[in-house]
């Protein structure tokens, strides 16, 4: 298994501002800090957080041609891709009730 990716690679592909990359390295950081309590993540996903999360749901917002358009992201988790699409799109995103949502709430 290779190095896991870094911020700087995964923002160099997904062709993003460094205001974004800054938005997304403050979402990496908030969970990495709710995962101690919550679980949002697999544990075994989190060393690669830039590659499996951030870039995976990062590649989606290429194929939303109007950023205008309505996208619903259903679930409880982190918040992918919801999140990371709206971080791209510079849009606030809104969680659904309790811990979760307070996490998602730290967010943007």
């Amino acid at each position: 298994m290779g190095q896991a990716m870094n911020a700087d690679e995964a923002c160099r592909i997904l062709d993003v501002s460094r205001e974004t990359k800054e938005r997304l390295k403050a979402f990496v950081a908030v969970l990495k800090r709710w995962q101690k309590s919550i679980n949002l993540v697999s544990r075994s996903t989190l060393d690669e957080v830039w590659g499996r999360h951030i870039l995976d749901c990062g590649q989606v917002y290429r194929h939303i041609t109007d950023t205008d358009a309505d996208v619903m992201d259903i679930g409880s988790g982190a918040g992918l891709p919801g999140l990371i699409l709206a971080i791209m799109a510079a849009e606030k995103a809104a969680g659904g009730g309790g811990g979760k949502a307070r996490y998602a709430g730290r967010i943007g």
